[in-house]
């Protein structure tokens, strides 16, 4: 057996090895320190207590002698008739001891107390040692999981490896990864901290985890235990809640009263970027999105479902009619000529009719065939430029994801059987008469079963056409094919699994995985390793080669390198599940990448420059759910959906002055104070939103 051969079997063997972990062992193991821990505790305050007692009772005998002593004294002065200035000693000092008395009490004091911190080190909070838990176990796993991948790279970079040697590897370390996951997610919850080569950037951005009526619970239940009352100022100190938008700085008086700024940005060092741009329009463009210089618009939408923007076709499906059983698809054509900062083009927008009987999960946008794909129900529809039904696809036997193939010409589909394809030039056209399958699905069918019969009846019935024939990809199940991104001029896909909660059966799967379509029998390989959650979005562009990054409900978002198993960079984002990201490439020399979630906020980090989050823009206190660039509009759109019922009203914020038609009341469950932007601004149900980013860009437009 060759070296590399040993490297690839010992590799596998510690994979497998340390995919096995006990957590019913561990668990045990903390509870008996937890016990252990308790006991001790309860040792040491019986000690603390016998020893108070006993303090006290000498203190009680040293006082009766000390007033003895006085008596004696007193006595002697008397029969003296002396001042008592002898008592003073050589040093000038009282001859009774008081003053070393005083002393030895405050060293005493300051014993207990502890040394004093010095108060440069001040914000680094005390120091302490953090508890084991059995998830600490499962990190440490993880952590050498990541070395090994690392040393397997290495092996290959210098041709030690074969590449089929280092994806071997790497499919064993996925495997592992998913497994150990899996004992772990069937014993606890709560997420595991990401796992990352050492040389990897962590960018962290500051959340606040208190708002001010969470402060008022928080207030109110230390207000039982404390005699001193709290104010938010106290939250404001331990950087657990936010300062008021108005006391925070901003690069440009251009800037959007949306968005908010890291504290740290360094206007000098994007400044120094900007400065290697010759082209001043370009220049200025670029500054205008590292500058938040925007003007803003928002649109209702129906609640969205799936998000898709290819070339200048923005689509977006989502849930419509009775308690919101029906697929809805809008259409918003944006325009190839940069749009002036306050033109309004929404009314753009169309509704386009599918006909199908529930809300579909997937679109996508084919633009050499000018078709927009669509699914909902048991069927896949294509859509013609006019917005007519043209394809209708059987998927009734497979209901997973789906994704366009061989540049548009082929669909595939997942099932519990495989993949289903369908060649595009051989489906039939919906037309006068024609029917494709044969025959129309019954109204009374159940996958019409959450709308009336009338309803059912009204809308186009028509079967689809059956597969033309089924694969398999080799290496991953069918249902763990999901988010299927394709590579800019290739026929490779990026996938990685659909979007459901982490499970406690075994199914578990956090990699991200590449495979050929253009081959017979695709073969799939992990390339994407390092989510310790669900992957919830997954998004590249082609002017950042190699470039892709993930959204993860682990509350985190990376940065990978197809090249690269590992994240080259991992986003610590909110104290939320992440739903959403997006590349902006910004002509390639400050590229940002945006990330959304569940806490109503967007991020903008730059992570090729200053690597750090430059800001956050507000969602309208909206759930993130899907978010696009378009480079030639220079904007940035955001769909969300609203959940909040209970309002409060608002108190005029000290020294602001008031804005006429601005918000008097403001979300109760918020994740975010009012004065935490520029602008109260909620969008009160699902919304479009637009951040247009012009140099030009002077005011908030709220349309």
């Amino acid at each position: 057996m060759s070296s590399a051969d040993n490297f690839v079997a010992s590799a596998k063997r510690e994979l497998q090895a340390l995919a096995e972990v006990n957590m019913a062992v561990l668990k045990q193991k903390w509870h008996e320190q937890q016990d252990e821990a308790e006991r001790i505790a309860d040792t040491l305050q019986d000690e603390d207590e016998e020893q108070e007692w006993m303090s006290g009772d000498e203190e009680d005998e040293r006082e009766g002698d000390e007033d003895e002593e006085v008596e004696v004294e007193e006595v002697e002065v008397e029969e003296d008739g002396e001042s008592g200035d002898d008592d003073m000693d050589e040093d000038g000092k009282n001859g009774t001891g008081e003053d070393e008395d005083h002393e030895d009490v405050e060293s005493q004091a300051q014993a207990q107390e502890g040394p004093k911190e010095d108060d440069s080190d001040a914000d680094d909070g005390p120091h302490t040692t953090k508890e084991w838990e059995p998830k600490d176990n499962v990190h440490a796993h993880l952590e050498k999981m990541a070395f090994i991948v690392q040393s397997a790279e290495q092996e290959k970079d210098q041709d030690r490896l074969t590449e089929e040697q280092y994806t071997d590897v790497l499919d064993c370390a996925a495997r592992a990864v998913n497994r150990l996951l899996d004992t772990y997610y069937s014993h606890e919850e709560g997420h595991l901290k990401p796992f990352t080569p050492a040389d990897a950037l962590h960018l962290k951005n500051h959340f606040y985890i208190m708002t001010r009526n969470s402060f008022k619970s928080f207030a109110q239940l230390m207000g039982m235990l404390s005699s001193k009352p709290l104010s938010f100022d106290d939250a404001i100190k331990t950087k657990a809640g936010a300062l008021p938008w108005l006391t925070t700085s901003h690069p440009s008086t251009q800037s959007s009263l949306l968005a908010r700024f890291n504290p740290k940005y360094d206007n000098g060092k994007l400044g120094a970027v900007l400065s290697e741009v010759d082209d001043s329009s370009a220049r200025d463009a670029m500054q205008a999105i590292l500058q938040a210089r925007s003007t803003f618009f928002s649109t209702p939408i129906t609640s969205p479902t799936c998000m898709s923007l290819n070339r200048d076709l923005l689509l977006l499906g989502g849930c419509g009619g009775y308690k919101s059983r029906l697929d809805c698809l809008s259409v918003v054509e944006i325009p190839n000529k940069p749009l002036e900062p306050n033109a309004v083009e929404w009314d753009r927008a169309e509704t386009l009719k599918t006909g199908l009987g529930s809300p579909g999960r997937q679109v996508a946008y084919d633009p050499e065939a000018q078709l927009i794909w669509h699914d909902g129900d048991i069927r896949l529809r294509a859509f013609s430029a006019d917005h007519k039904i043209k394809y209708t696809l059987d998927c009734s036997a497979h209901s997973y994801s789906w994704g366009l193939i061989n540049n548009g010409r082929s669909v595939t589909r997942g099932g519990k059987d495989g993949f289903a394809l369908w060649h595009v030039d051989q489906l039939t056209v919906h037309g006068a008469g024609v029917v494709p399958g044969g025959h129309k699905i019954s109204s009374g069918h159940s996958c019409f079963g959450s709308l009336d019969v009338d309803t059912a009846k009204g809308l186009e019935r028509s079967a689809g056409d059956a597969p033309h024939s089924t694969f398999l990809i080799h290496g991953v199940e069918p249902s763990q094919v999901g988010h299927m991104t394709p590579l800019p001029g290739t026929n490779t896909h990026l996938f990685a699994p659909i979007d459901l909660p982490m499970a406690t059966d075994g199914k578990n799967d956090t990699a991200v995985y590449m495979a050929d379509f253009g081959q017979g029998a695709p073969v799939a390989h992990a390339i994407g390793l390092g989510h310790s959650g669900r992957i919830t979005a997954l998004a590249l562009d082609a002017a950042l080669p190699h470039t892709y990054v993930t959204a993860c409900d682990d509350n985190y978002g990376r940065v990978f390198d197809v090249r690269h198993p590992l994240p080259q960079i991992t986003l610590e984002c909110s104290l939320y599940p992440m739903r959403a990201a997006t590349l902006a490439p910004n002509r390639g020399i400050a590229p940002l990448v945006f990330t959304g979630g569940s806490d109503g906020l967007v991020r903008a980090w730059d992570v090729r420059n200053t690597k750090m989050c430059l800001y956050e823009l507000s969602a309208g206190t909206m759930d993130v759910d899907g978010m696009a660039w378009h480079e030639g509009q220079q904007s940035l759109f955001i769909a969300g959906d609203w959940y909040h019922e209970d309002f409060e009203s608002i108190d005029e914020d000290p020294g602001r002055p008031p804005i006429m038609g601005e918000r008097t009341r403001w979300p109760r469950l918020a994740r975010y104070d009012p004065d935490y932007f520029g602008r109260r601004y909620y969008a009160g149900r699902p919304s479009l939103l637009e951040y247009r980013f012009r140099p030009t860009a002077k005011e908030l437009n709220i349309y």
